[in-house]
C-alpha cells in the first residue's frame, strides 16, 4: 500500500510541478520566424562572408539579411599554374528562425576562372554558375550579450559550379569572439 501511495504522490507532483514552474516563468516572449522580433529591439548588424569572416552571432528571428560582394577577383599563383578567379555577385541569405539559429543560402551567380600552365603557357579558360552552400548556425554562448560568443555552424556544400573544379563537402565551423577589456584595445596596435 505505502509503495502505491509514494507512487500517487509522485504522479500528482509530477503534474503540479509544471503549473508552479509555469508560474515562475519569466514573460519574456519567445521569437520565430513567423512571430519575428520588433525592430525596436534588433540587436546590431554582423556579416558573414563565407571564406572572408565567420561571425558566431545570430540575425534576429523573423529577419532576412542579405550579402553579397558584386565582384571579386581573386589570383593564385604557384610554381606551375596561375589561376585568375573573376566572381560576379557571390551571396549569402540568412533567415533568423530563433534569436539562436540561422540558416543561410550561399551561391555564385557566375563566375569566370582562366588557368595557365606556367611551363607550356596552356591556358584554360571556363565560366558559369557557382556552387550551392547551405549552412544552420545555432549560437551556443552570448548571442545577446557577453564577453564570449561562440557557435556552430554545420555546412553542406553541393557541387554546382561550371568554372571549378568542385566536389561534394561538408564540414563543421565554430566560430569564436572574444572581448578585450578596454585598457587592452587602446594599447593594441596593427
Amino acid at each position: 500500500m505505502s509503495k502505491n501511495n509514494n507512487f500517487l504522490i509522485l504522479f500528482f507532483c509530477g503534474l503540479l510541478l509544471p503549473i508552479k514552474s509555469y508560474g515562475q516563468k519569466d514573460s519574456i516572449k519567445k521569437f520565430s520566424l513567423l512571430n519575428p522580433v520588433p525592430s525596436s529591439q534588433l540587436r546590431e548588424m554582423e556579416t558573414d562572408r563565407p571564406g572572408v569572416t565567420e561571425s558566431p552571432y545570430t540575425i534576429d528571428a523573423g529577419h532576412f539579411q542579405v550579402e553579397n560582394d558584386l565582384g571579386r577577383i581573386m589570383r593564385e599563383k604557384s610554381e606551375s599554374h596561375q589561376i585568375n578567379t573573376l566572381l560576379i555577385n557571390q551571396m549569402n541569405v540568412k533567415v533568423g528562425l530563433t534569436n539562436s539559429t540561422a540558416v543561410q543560402i550561399g551561391f555564385q551567380t557566375y563566375g569566370r576562372q582562366s588557368e595557365r600552365k606556367i611551363d607550356s603557357d596552356e591556358k584554360i579558360i571556363k565560366h558559369g554558375n557557382g556552387d550551392l552552400t547551405l549552412r544552420i548556425k545555432q549560437n551556443l554562448i552570448g548571442s545577446d550579450s557577453g564577453k564570449f560568443v561562440m557557435a556552430v555552424l554545420p555546412y553542406i556544400k553541393f557541387a554546382t559550379s561550371n568554372y571549378e573544379d568542385s566536389r561534394f563537402e561538408g564540414g563543421l565551423i565554430i566560430p569564436m569572439k572574444y572581448k578585450l577589456p578596454e585598457e587592452w584595445r587602446s594599447k593594441i596596435y596593427f
